[in-house]
């Protein structure tokens, strides 16, 4: 009986591939994890031979790998503040009182829950995009955009952690470090991959309802995310006492064109659901 892990990498193959490489591990009486991988590495190593895997890694991998890797922390960070005032100092006051349970939901809980729809969305289309534009290189890319939403932010923090206000929440590495990162493997990485090794059976109806869901949801963070670009990768070796330079440091640094990249960059995770859009169309009218 195949083990969780022997299923999980052969789901990476198609539907044809994977019933073939099972089919001859069982003739054959090999190990089928051992078939499984060798076959994936093969069509991987093929894969790079061609252009989509470049054209992925440059216009998927890289850039929204690092937005992606941003957006997380900062959008954590702001999780952690407000996890911080209502669990480790709760009271049920927050509860019996109308003013403070408004607070909770509008403050906390609508904020919070559009932020991990968003995350996911946009990670799970990433994902479903990368299978489509670049098919039989689609885990190695997986892989280093894996990699890029974990070392996008090393050596650097944000604007809500480097602010003194905040210097008892982040005292904490649980609140510094371990919530931004659960956030990335489980609003990031999950649905990514989840997106790029699931079979390619979305409708056409369905595309387009997830093209417009991002770009609604694209325009109602856009601020947040172009401010996320901004101030959300502060070298860590501004310190809280150099807190006021650092804004100074941070006002001055896009100036002229420099000023539209914030601008640019939330319009780039809208990329990968018109390009999903884009090839169901095409798809719809091949078969028409």
């Amino acid at each position: 009986m195949k083990s969780w892990i022997t299923n999980w990498v052969a789901s990476c193959l198609s539907h044809a591939d994977r019933e073939a490489v099972l089919g001859d591990a069982a003739e054959r009486g090999t190990p089928v994890l051992r078939d499984v991988l060798s076959v994936l590495l093969w069509r991987e190593a093929r894969g790079w031979t061609t252009a989509p895997p470049w054209i992925a890694l440059l216009t998927l991998v890289l850039p929204l790998g690092f937005v992606l890797s941003l957006v997380a922390r900062a959008w954590a960070a702001g999780f952690a503040g407000m996890f911080w005032i209502y669990f480790n100092n709760w009271t049920w006051v927050y509860l019996t009182n109308p003013g403070a349970r408004y607070d909770v939901l509008f403050d906390f809980v609508a904020p919070t829950s559009l932020h991990i729809f968003c995350l996911v969305l946009w990670s799970w289309t990433v994902g479903c995009a990368l299978r489509v534009l670049s098919r039989r290189a689609v885990g190695s890319n997986a892989a280093l955009l894996t990699g890029v939403v974990l070392v996008a932010t090393l050596g650097t923090t944000t604007m809500g952690m480097l602010n003194p206000g905040n210097a008892v929440v982040f005292s904490s590495a649980v609140y510094r470090v371990g919530i931004p990162l659960i956030a990335r493997i489980a609003f990031v990485l999950v649905p990514m991959w989840c997106g790029a090794v699931s079979e390619n059976s979305a409708g056409w109806w369905w595309t387009a309802g997830r093209t417009a869901a991002t770009a609604t949801l694209i325009g109602v963070t856009f601020g947040q995310v172009a401010g996320v670009l901004v101030s959300g990768w502060i070298p860590t070796n501004a310190v809280q006492s150099h807190f006021g330079s650092t804004m100074f440091r941070l006002a001055t640094r896009f100036q002229g064109w420099w000023a539209v990249l914030p601008l640019l960059f939330p319009l780039a995770l809208a990329w990968p659901s018109a390009y999903l859009l884009i090839q169901a169309r095409r798809h719809r009218l091949d078969l028409a």
